[in-house]
């Protein structure tokens, strides 16, 4: 039902978080051969009548994404800015061109991209903005949430309690795949929210 309302939204990289966490479900609960196969099947086939009743979200997901012409959500779009990041990092590698900085080199140098407010990747911006010190540090921490979260996960035969000791897992993959939809992550305040996901991923089996 989630997956449907972010497919009727038009929000690609969301539904690619719910998929993620769809297989991460599956991953960590193990379902049988038959099962597996009965819910893929299932998947398939609500795919294919979702796109044919809704052509015209079915070419936002498909054809419009590698469209350079479709400003702003074209996959063109997001590697000129994902390029113009590495191309300031490679110039500022130690320690960056500090917070935010971003944008007003984008601005300063007259550069026209319509996404100008960051690089739309949390990953890359770590880099960019605070270099190499940043960067790793950002890695590093997210990798210890991460073995947190997997430490809770706790090996039961009772599908209910994987489900519940998965949960904190699927939610930070959705949040923090390589490619999920980040906001500015040092200039914007709707990050609260993510990072108050993250804490709640975490507080669930404290």
């Amino acid at each position: 039902l989630y997956g449907s309302i972010i497919l009727i939204s038009g929000n690609r990289v969301g539904f690619f978080s719910v998929f993620l966490s769809i297989l991460t479900l599956l991953l960590f609960t193990r379902p049988k051969l038959t099962e597996g196969i009965f819910f893929i099947t299932l998947g398939i086939i609500f795919l294919l009548l979702f796109s044919y009743f809704n052509p015209k979200i079915f070419e936002k997901f498909s054809l419009f994404i590698f469209n350079e012409n479709k400003i702003p959500t074209s996959f063109f779009q997001y590697m000129l800015l994902w390029k113009t990041s590495f191309n300031y990092f490679s110039s500022n590698i130690l320690l960056g061109i500090g917070p935010t900085n971003f944008q007003n080199f984008l601005i300063n140098n007259n550069i026209s991209v319509y996404l100008k407010e960051h690089p739309h990747n949390n990953y890359l911006q770590a880099f960019t903005e605070t270099g190499l010190l940043g960067g790793i540090s950002y890695l590093l921490m997210l990798f210890s949430i991460f073995l947190t979260a997997l430490s809770k996960h706790v090996k039961k035969s009772d599908k209910t309690l994987i489900f519940l000791s998965s949960l904190p897992t699927i939610i930070l993959i959705s949040l923090l795949w390589p490619f999920a939809n980040g906001y500015d992550l040092y200039g914007q305040q709707q990050n609260s929210y993510f990072w108050y996901t993250v804490v709640v991923a975490l507080a669930i089996f404290f």
